[in-house]
């Protein structure tokens, strides 16, 4: 396997951490066990981390895409 390519997974499962992170935050939130997780003021930068998570997840899938199915 190229190194490179072997990289680029890499940086795909580095990329989930923090949309994980999110998931499990949101979650605690919404079950009121955890004080004001599950306000406003605490979601919104959530969900704003969780699209920046999930677009950088895109991205280098995407990048993992070109490497192994190159045009």
């Amino acid at each position: 396997m190229n190194k490179r390519l072997w990289l680029r997974r890499v940086v795909l499962g580095l990329a989930c951490l923090p949309l994980a992170a999110v998931s499990v935050l949101h979650t605690m939130g919404r079950t009121d066990d955890f004080g004001v997780l599950g306000e406003w003021y605490v979601m919104l930068p959530l969900t704003l981390a969780g699209v920046l998570a999930w677009t950088l997840v895109e991205k280098a899938w995407t990048k993992v895409d070109e490497a192994q199915h190159p045009s």
